[in-house]
């Protein structure tokens, strides 16, 4: 489950593809790159959550930064996770409104189908988001591989330079930015680690999640690199999708590129239920909501809202505003970490007064 989410959130949610692709395309170094990074801080996390004893992250950063301060950071990761929930299912009815139905129908009328498989799924619980996953999650590999081989006879080696794509500094400078789509799955897993099988259990999947997400990330920005040149990707609603498919025109793989897309939009909806079920638990448990399943019908209600505000004109503001959160939203991510070293700091200091007394 941690693995789609990781992945789909990384590949399906560049916003801001004239920064990205402006001058060149490194895609293939950071979108890996911020997955490490994000893994060593969600290791870091847990090391602290072990050091201290502490059963959830929550705990964590409430003996870090305290009671007032403790919820700004809680509410900053239920924000991020709702981020993580909001970017990609965007992102998925934007592609069935242009791929599947050929632009035609109402574009907010897909997005409220999608918005209530996933209330279903987050009425259901986390064990059957959990189950779902494990299902699709073959399946989910094997189509991508599928889509990586068919396209492999338009692969061109020249696509990618200028090699390798951006400056040093920029691609740094990329892995940082696009942490903030990837991290908080990470933490909101430990902030679920009461109702799963335990930290051990979070720390063991969050390693190997982000292992087959990074490979499978690296090889699918890889294959976009090898297709097109960087001046078409910031033109495209999707580059992975936009795969050359013409091997699919005719015989038994005819519309197989559809097949995939529904594929990857099952997926996503296991993925955003994820997200949102995370976000209803934080916010259940952190601002005295009733219930996490309340508190996640709340999230997916404010998921229509900006998505009905997308679909009223408001286009061009709503894409402003995810541009903006691809350059800055990763700054977010500071305070929780910080409160979270604070804790483990805090936690020694008390140590240290106990056995000096």
């Amino acid at each position: 489950m941690l693995g789609i989410a990781l992945y789909i959130n990384a590949v399906f949610t560049v916003n801001a593809k004239k920064m990205f692709y402006g001058s060149g395309n490194s895609s293939y170094i950071w979108m890996p790159l911020s997955m490490l990074l994000s893994l060593g801080a969600f290791l870091l996390a847990a090391h602290c959550m072990k050091k201290t004893n502490a059963p959830a992250l929550n705990d964590l950063i409430y003996a870090g930064a305290g009671k007032p301060l403790g919820k700004v950071c809680m509410g900053i990761l239920a924000l991020l996770l709702f981020l993580g929930a909001l970017l990609p299912t965007m992102q998925f009815v934007s592609m069935l409104h242009s791929y599947a139905f050929n632009n035609t129908g109402s574009h907010f009328g897909i997005s409220l189908w999608v918005l209530f498989t996933m209330l279903v799924l987050c009425l259901w619980g986390m064990e059957t988001i959990s189950r779902l996953s494990r299902l699709l999650v073959g399946l989910f590999i094997i189509s991508i591989l599928c889509s990586l081989v068919i396209t492999a006879p338009s692969y061109q080696t020249y696509r990618l330079y200028p090699l390798p794509g951006n400056p040093p500094a920029q691609i740094g400078l990329f892995t940082l930015q696009r942490t903030y789509v990837v991290l908080p799955a990470m933490l909101g897993m430990l902030c679920l680690t009461k109702n799963q099988q335990g930290l051990h259990f979070a720390r063991t999947g969050g390693i190997i999640a982000a292992a087959v997400a990074m490979a499978l990330a690296f090889a699918a920005q890889f294959s976009v690199s090898l297709t097109f040149p960087y001046q078409e990707l910031a033109q495209m609603l999707d580059p992975f999708y936009s795969l050359d498919i013409s091997l699919l025109k005719e015989g038994f793989l005819f519309r197989m590129d559809k097949v995939f897309l529904f594929l990857w939009l099952g997926v996503q909806l296991v993925a955003g239920s994820f997200f949102v079920f995370a976000a209803g638990a934080v916010l259940k448990r952190d601002f005295a909501l009733h219930s996490t399943r309340v508190s996640s019908v709340a999230v997916l209600v404010l998921m229509a809202c900006v998505m009905l505000l997308q679909h009223m004109g408001g286009e061009a503001a709503v894409n402003d505003v995810l541009q903006f959160l691809d350059r800055y939203c990763y700054l977010l991510l500071l305070l929780p970490l910080a409160a979270a070293l604070l804790g483990v700091i805090r936690h020694k200091e008390v140590r240290h007064e106990h056995q000096t007394v």
